[in-house]
């Protein structure tokens, strides 16, 4: 018959007690005339036509630069079926003014040649909120300090996005990127000198154009998919390494297709970082039957928010692998093959993470969020704040950071009874390995475990007091108890392996 193993026995959270005698301690620009009744296109440049009122103006063939600057917003409400010449957003006297802005709203729709936010270095913001903004060849350009916010409507261009320095927000709406020349031009969607970020939160971003795999699709930057549909199908897919691309991949609120992506040329260089919520992550598929090659990329996975049970995550989910990925990095999960296991196969074609502990109610579960541990053990301390790795999982600790001693168990004299409070964490009083107890003792010698109504004992929880899944516990010790003056508690935690 085999042993049974013993429990881990934390060391001390606390040694409380006392002696009976000695006691513990913009300016918005309107039109001015009736006549604009066809846009509200609202804006003093110079060389312009068309002037409907004493501030207005609507872009004409022709025309030249428009300016929108100091501060003013500017709206298109209505269809403007002119095109507009190049259109710049921002402050003509740098730091003079506050953000001027160009809003498309529901209604409105206009069509530019090019389009530059903040185009020198000053603040300017174009907002997408209902309406349709087409970019014809000349492409759209957000600069350091320009914004672009797409929330609702369409925006459609014929060439890349240039976000030298900017951000680009999609949180509703469509944007859609065709390619002008699909058979054999590679589609550049994030144009040359892409420093700045795509952030995708909601909506639709979609590459379109290309039909064949002749048709390459190169990204640049960083492209941040937290929810919303990211697609590029059709075509072959790769990241420009010269631009350090890097698809970061938040949480599992995405919808990422992307056909044949094809790292497999070192100067394409390309970083995935996968970057789990509470739930779980999104996977980047294929759009059809195709395949992929991670033969020159970077994958990261962090783990350190997740909080689901065992879990299979497929990251990258294609019918066909050219090339497995040669640098993959896990962090927040704990030890491969005790608390998750990966495993990549272009026999299989697979790309998989799958999680074997429930973090949210156990101990391995738990502690696997540390990786900066090198022992899991929860009798040590590693991080020497006088609690062992144990007792900080009741006490809702970091065991890997030293800054806990704060949280550890109170005692106070009340002249009736020993008051002692500790805190207790909702994972660990849900885990059926761990048990938290409470001791009284009168010589340090020998315990007893405090027994709610029990001698005169009592217990009173506050659900959630110190913060949620965080409750205090307070178990008063009678005076009876004391011997010769002297009562004594502490707080044992203790985990079955």
């Amino acid at each position: 018959m085999s042993a049974t193993p013993s429990p881990h026995f934390a060391a001390l959270a606390a040694l409380l007690g006392f002696s009976f005698t000695h006691l513990a301690s913009g300016q918005v620009v309107t039109p001015t005339s009736v006549g604009n009744s066809t846009a509200n296109w609202l804006q003093d440049w110079t060389g312009g036509t068309g002037v409907e009122g004493a501030f207005t103006m609507l872009p004409q063939a022709g025309d030249g630069t428009v300016i929108i600057n100091q501060a003013r917003i500017i709206q298109v409400d209505s269809v403007v079926t002119t095109a507009a010449p190049v259109v710049v957003i921002q402050n003509t006297i740098e730091g003079a003014f506050p953000t001027a802005f160009l809003e498309i709203n529901t209604g409105g729709s206009i069509t530019m040649e090019q389009i530059f936010v903040s185009q020198n270095v000053d603040a300017g913001m174009l907002t997408i909120q209902g309406g349709t903004l087409n970019v014809g060849s000349g492409g759209l350009y957000v600069e350091e300090n320009g914004v672009v916010n797409v929330t609702s409507g369409d925006l459609n261009s014929e060439k890349a996005l240039f976000l030298r320095g900017g951000d680009f927000n999609l949180t509703g709406g469509t944007v859609t990127l065709t390619d002008p020349t699909p058979g054999g031009t590679t589609f550049d969607v994030m144009g040359s000198g892409t420093t700045g970020s795509l952030n995708i939160i909601g909506g639709d971003f979609i590459v379109a154009g290309a039909t064949a795999a002749q048709d390459t699709i190169q990204f640049r930057g960083e492209i941040n998919i937290s929810g919303g549909t990211f697609s590029a199908v059709g075509g072959q897919a790769f990241g420009n390494g010269a631009s350090n691309t890097t698809f970061n991949i938040i949480g599992d609120e995405g919808t990422i297709n992307i056909d044949r992506f094809n790292n497999a040329v070192a100067g394409r260089l390309t970083k995935f970082n996968f970057i789990f919520d509470e739930s779980g992550v999104s996977s980047i598929a294929q759009g059809s039957a195709s395949y992929i090659s991670l033969g020159s990329t970077e994958v990261t996975i962090d783990g350190s928010d997740y909080n689901g049970g065992p879990a299979v995550f497929e990251l990258f989910d294609y019918n066909n692998f050219v090339a497995v990925c040669p640098n993959v990095t896990i962090t927040g999960l704990g030890t491969e093959g005790v608390n998750y296991t990966f495993t990549q196969s272009i026999d299989d074609n697979n790309f998989t993470l799958t999680i074997l502990t429930d973090r949210s109610a156990s101990y391995n579960g738990w502690v696997a969020g540390f990786p900066d541990l090198i022992d899991p053990d929860p009798t040590l301390d590693p991080d020497g704040d006088g609690l062992t790795t144990g007792v900080e999982f009741v006490l809702g600790g970091n065991p890997a950071a030293g800054v806990d001693t704060l949280l550890a168990p109170v005692a106070t004299n009340t002249g009736t009874t020993l008051e002692f409070e500790f805190r207790r964490s909702d994972i660990a009083n849900g885990d059926s390995n761990t048990r938290i107890e409470p001791e009284y003792s009168n010589d340090l010698l020998d315990w007893t475990t405090a027994e709610d109504n029990d001698d005169g004992v009592t217990f009173v929880v506050t659900d959630d007091f110190y913060e949620a899944g965080i409750d205090r516990v307070v178990v008063s010790l009678p005076i009876s108890l004391a011997t010769e003056g002297a009562l004594y508690a502490r707080l044992t935690v203790r985990i079955a392996p």
